[in-house]
């Protein structure tokens, strides 16, 4: 991996004028070779060829200086970046403390002490408890040096925020697990019942306290677990209701501020989300706009994070009431994709595609677009129960083009790769699936055989609360006219 190119092609353009200034403040002279080199670095998107720009810039003989400059750039570029930035809260108590230690280790008193406090006082109104931790820690060991600093009350100041940290550590642990197992299956897995019941339980424990309904903090990340339950009962009802009443709660208290931001656009992501589940698409539909909107907020701060997001909502509620808008979404996100950084994300553009075109009846350019994501080491990597139901649904769109010789192949393949999974109650639709589709594809009469039609019938009564790309019921239904 190239660091350098790497970072400059992530600047965003406020980013790259910044840096060109900056990096231009001493000498203003027209031959700089550290700017041809950004240049450079930023014009070029496939891998960057050393060889050539060092040529360029020094001739053929002279490699020690084009590596002095490009080391020179990177540590400019770091600089630069800090410094833009440095106005951001989480940066500023990073920049405080820097400032601390510096006038610490220069033994001046004074301005050490100034730093110390400054550092506090951002850390306090960022309710960044880790920090908090840090620098209550600082200020008992300087009070040994000061006797200004009394220490018996930042021994209490810390005592208090060990209590908020520590609860916050066993919420975000059980978030972060259930975020992790969120993510890699999408909702297409079995695996979370067990992290669900634990954090059902955390849950209970903690609202009982009266003193986290007045924390903005905890109100959010208990947000964040109820709302996390509610989605895995498939309560959209709930979550519709619940997030509505916190969101309106929060925008009258004034609760959202830039530290909170993720919390924001995540509780507008549920909303969309749940009110595209109760088919309410023109509301689910306006909650975007309002997700789109406030992604505009603090200078573009989590856009490039919510995108997708937002996308995905146009994405799914078009996929109902407008298809030709949903692909005209989706070829736009397509176009976007960084082949050097496919993300997990990314691959649902392609089965979004996929799905848009088999509902078309475009059924050629939907086994394109699972070919390609297949390719993809990110989906090679993917949930076992997510391959398998995106194998199952290229069968099903195969049958479509009559590749009964292709899906003759895959079946075995199927067969050996989810050996163990096919066994499983989780999978049991999919392992009947298989066998009919491969049943089907060798009988052109198959809707007279009793055998066939039987299998069919038997799989449309097998429950199941996991989704399918392709509705195999749906599918069922068409072809044997039940």
């Amino acid at each position: 991996m190239n660091i350098l190119q790497s970072m400059i092609q992530s600047l965003q353009k406020e980013e790259q004028r910044f840096f060109k200034i900056y990096i231009s403040r001493v000498n203003h002279g027209e031959d700089r070779k550290d700017i041809a080199l950004f240049d450079m670095y930023k014009e070029q998107k496939e891998l960057f060829d050393e060889e050539v720009a060092s040529n360029i810039l020094y001739g053929k003989k002279d490699k020690n200086s084009y590596y002095r400059l490009k080391n020179r750039l990177q540590t400019e570029l770091n600089k630069s970046l800090i410094l833009q930035h440095i106005e951001d809260d989480e940066f500023k108590i990073q920049f405080y403390y820097s400032l601390y230690k510096l006038f610490e280790i220069k033994k001046n008193k004074e301005l050490s002490s100034y730093y110390l406090k400054q550092l506090e006082k951002t850390a306090t109104q960022s309710d960044d408890f880790q920090w908090l931790d840090i620098i209550y820690s600082e200020a008992i060991n300087f009070s040994l040096k000061d006797t200004e600093i009394n220490p018996l009350e930042y021994i209490k100041k810390r005592a208090d925020n060990n209590d908020k940290l520590s609860r916050l550590r066993e919420m975000d642990q059980v978030l972060a697990a259930v975020s992790y197992q969120l993510k890699i299956s999408q909702n297409y897995s079995k695996k979370k019942k067990d992290i669900f019941a634990l954090l059902e339980s955390m849950i209970s424990k903690y609202s009982a306290d009266a003193t986290l309904k007045k924390d903005a903090v905890f109100t959010i990340k208990l947000y964040r677990a109820v709302s996390l339950i509610l989605m895995q009962k498939e309560d959209y009802t709930g979550l519709r209701d619940y997030s509505e009443k916190i969101y309106k709660e929060a925008i009258k208290q004034k609760l959202f501020n830039k530290s909170n931001h993720d919390s924001k656009l995540q509780m507008l992501t549920f909303l969309v989300n749940a009110l595209f589940k109760l088919k309410d698409h023109k509301n689910s539909l306006l909650y975007a706009e309002e997700l789109r909107k406030s992604m505009l907020e603090h200078n573009h701060l989590l856009e490039k994070k919510y995108e997708f997001f937002y996308n995905n909502a146009l994405v799914i509620n078009y996929s109902v009431i407008d298809m030709d808008k949903a692909l005209t979404v989706l070829l736009k996100m397509k176009g976007n994709i960084d082949a050097k950084n496919i993300t997990f994300y990314d691959i649902f553009t392609y089965i979004n595609l996929a799905l848009c075109y088999y509902k078309k009846k475009n059924y050629d350019d939907a086994i394109k677009q699972l070919i390609t994501m297949k390719t993809l080491d990110v989906f090679k990597n993917g949930d076992i129960h997510l391959r398998l139901k995106i194998d199952v649904a290229e069968q099903i769109i195969r049958y479509e083009l009559s590749d009964f010789e292709i899906i003759e192949y895959r079946m075995n393949q199927m067969k050996r790769e989810f050996k163990t999974l096919l066994t499983t109650k989780e999978a049991k639709r999919e392992n009947e699936m298989i066998k009919l589709i491969l049943l089907m594809s060798k009988s052109p009469n198959y809707a007279t055989q009793k055998k066939i039609k039987d299998l069919a019938q038997s799989i449309c009564k097998i429950d199941t609360d996991i989704e399918e790309f392709i509705e195999y019921n749906e599918w069922i239904q068409q072809k044997f006219k039940f």
